[in-house]
């Protein structure tokens, strides 16, 4: 083995799914990660530790094990997949000053 290729390792919302299992209703949940709402910070939830921002951490040591043992690493980054929401689901929202 020469590289790894990592799914999209950004923070998204593995809540924002549509779809539900057919068979029980429940809703289901996206593990792919093609829904990012924030390019460049490594998901939270892939930590071990959970310490604030060990994800940072985490990511950066795994990358230079990777490259330490001569393993490339590449990661899948799709930037026209984003999880802002449409006419049917949620908008990211800031808040204007004094709301």
């Amino acid at each position: 083995m020469t590289a790894v290729e990592l799914l999209p390792i950004h923070e998204f919302d593995e809540c924002d799914c549509p779809f539900v299992n057919p068979r029980t209703g429940e809703r289901l949940r996206n593990f792919w990660g093609y829904n990012s709402i924030a390019f460049a910070a490594p998901k939270a939830s892939y930590a071990a530790a959970g310490r604030e921002h060990c994800q940072i951490i985490e990511f950066r040591e795994m990358v230079r094990a990777f490259h330490a043992a001569g393993i490339e690493v590449y990661l899948d980054v799709v930037f026209n997949h984003t999880g802002e929401g449409d006419d049917r689901g949620r908008t990211s929202v800031v808040p204007r000053p004094g709301q």
